[in-house]
């Protein structure tokens, strides 16, 4: 009688339960490979200042851009160079330290120019169609879901009812334009969302849920399923090593925060140093662990981990209600790997060498179940 009553306890806590970990040793049941089919680096036809976003059109063009520039580079299926567009001004058709770049589903090409304060819309032909204004705030950046595309910000102002928010913007056409989509609020400003943070990579699925991620001090990452409310629907995560700076990394970084007057034991932004006499001491440095997040069309989501130094390149594979399935991985460089997108099949990788060297890697991705 007691051993039935304890398989029933356990059979509804797996019903119940919605917060949970998983580690290395659950079932994986799909297998993905990422096969390197091309490299975009400096040619005779242009020169890399720096690669800030890439995407790919519908018709598998590339384009990268790069906010030194002030322009956007376009490449072929196959990486061979066919043109750039844009300039330095303020002028239509002109950036300022253009920021980032996203393609919606019918071939439109939206580029965040933060320095003039707008977003430029651009046709297939790479033609200058619009402008609408758009003020920057802090960790501004597109998402995008199979039908539309959003920006998530948090403007530098309060809101007028005083409080500070994380807004999601949904461009909207006809004309062209930012509008409030959802509003997440908090109170203070050295505050945060319960879930959702300024620096939180996010996601936003078909349903309309966000997928925000979010790091412990313990060694363990979580992500949480957000509705359109702000309320959790789901959490979980892997238990990871946490990511370190270099030694050479964490002094730099160190005695930056010093000249910027930052007190010692910062937890706000993970810091474990200590100062004597202004001398940054020799501890390490901890790194986010994440770098990115992406849904594939499939409807798995990818989350980017950080890593250190030399070792391999680690993507997590989840279905949208937070099951994991497997863990993709690229062999270890000296080289800092940034997942920039999902286009299909293709996977978009901004690389850079240890001597700040940027290329951009195409993958293809092939699912074995």
């Amino acid at each position: 009688m007691l051993s039935s009553l304890l398989f029933v306890l356990v059979f509804l806590s797996s019903f119940l339960s919605y917060d949970f970990l998983v580690n290395d040793k659950d079932k994986k049941d799909v297998v993905i490979i990422l096969k390197k089919e091309f490299v975009i680096k400096d040619s005779e036809d242009f020169f890399i200042q720096n690669i800030s976003d890439a995407a790919i059109t519908p018709i598998g063009h590339i384009i990268f851009l790069s906010s030194r520039q002030h322009r956007a580079f376009v490449f072929d299926e196959n990486g061979d160079f066919l043109q750039s567009f844009g300039n330095q001004g303020r002028g239509p058709a002109e950036f300022n330290r253009p920021s980032m770049i996203e393609v919606g589903p019918d071939g439109t090409i939206f580029i965040h120019d933060p320095r003039n304060s707008r977003i430029s819309v651009w046709n297939l032909d790479y033609e200058h169609e619009a402008e609408f204004e758009f003020m920057r705030g802090w960790n501004t950046y597109f998402i995008n879901n199979s039908q539309d595309i959003f920006i998530w910000s948090q403007p530098h102002q309060p809101l007028p009812n005083g409080s500070f928010a994380l807004i999601l913007f949904k461009i909207e056409k006809s004309p062209w334009r930012a509008e409030i989509f959802r509003t997440f609020e908090y109170v203070d400003h050295n505050d945060q969302h319960e879930f959702l943070s300024t620096w939180s990579n996010i996601e936003i699925t078909d349903q309309g849920n966000l997928i925000a991620t979010e790091g412990t001090d313990e060694g363990s990452y979580f992500l949480y399923i957000v509705d359109e409310y702000g309320e959790m629907i789901n959490k979980f995560g892997r238990k990871v090593d946490q990511p370190m700076h270099t030694p050479e990394r964490s002094t730099e970084l160190q005695q930056m925060r010093i000249r910027a007057g930052i007190a010692e034991n910062d937890r706000a932004t993970g810091s474990r140093s200590s100062t004597s006499g202004g001398q940054a001491q020799s501890e390490l440095v901890p790194k986010p662990y994440f770098i990115n997040l992406e849904i594939d069309s499939n409807n798995y989501l990818w989350v980017h981990r950080n890593k250190e130094f030399g070792q391999q390149e680690e993507i997590d594979i989840y279905t949208l209600k937070g099951e994991y399935k497997t863990t993709v991985t690229i062999p270890p460089t000296e080289n800092e790997y940034r997942l920039l997108g999902i286009y299909d099949e293709r996977v978009l990788f901004r690389v850079t060498e240890p001597d700040e060297t940027p290329s951009l890697h195409v993958y293809r991705i092939e699912y074995v179940e």
